[in-house]
């Protein structure tokens, strides 16, 4: 949920209607990833899905590259024209996207600009990003890439959020694997 956004309902029921929608999400994934794609397709889909059921505009899933040792940006929404496709983002420590693709785990950042632990990119700092999750998609055992969100204002994470982007990008692995 966002800092400054009052709920509407009471918050047990919010976070209730959240992971309610973040199931439906899941499920309906499942059924679009049994489908023969293109994996450009399945990427882009995947995508605007976190991004529309999450509520944070911009997402985007990055691919390892071992030469020349980056993440390129391969889908995404929210981003301005001419990032999907080209922006690449390093995998050092210092980068939330590489951190996690080295960890293979999930890496959450609730105040980028003002945590020590990161350094904010060009990319990130151009569109405004503050906060972020970051969870490795896997094939084979390995980090293939990385499905991120990316807030432009502060947002505050908890386990669901992890547990659905996870889960998501679990998925996605699976279905890129085929």
């Amino acid at each position: 949920m966002a800092n400054g956004s009052p709920p509407k309902q009471s918050d047990d029921q919010s976070r209730l209607a959240r992971l309610r929608g973040y199931q439906r999400a899941l499920a309906s994934f499942s059924r679009f990833i049994s489908e023969a794609l293109p994996p450009e397709r399945l990427m882009q889909h995947a995508c605007a899905q976190v991004s529309h059921v999450t509520h944070i505009k911009r997402s985007k899933v990055l691919r390892y590259r071992a030469d020349p040792g980056d993440l390129l940006v391969v889908a995404g929404v929210g981003w301005e024209p001419g990032v999907v496709g080209s922006a690449t983002l390093p995998i050092d420590q210092a980068s939330p996207p590489g951190r996690s693709i080295q960890t293979a785990a999930p890496v959450l950042v609730e105040d980028l600009p003002n945590d020590p632990d990161y350094r904010t990119s060009p990319l990130l700092a151009k569109h405004g990003v503050v906060s972020l999750i970051n969870v490795p998609v896997m094939i084979d055992g390995r980090s293939w890439g990385v499905l991120e969100i990316d807030a432009d204002e502060p947002w505050i994470f908890d386990e669901g959020d992890v547990g659905f982007l996870a889960t998501y990008a679990n998925m996605l692995g699976a279905a890129l694997a085929r």
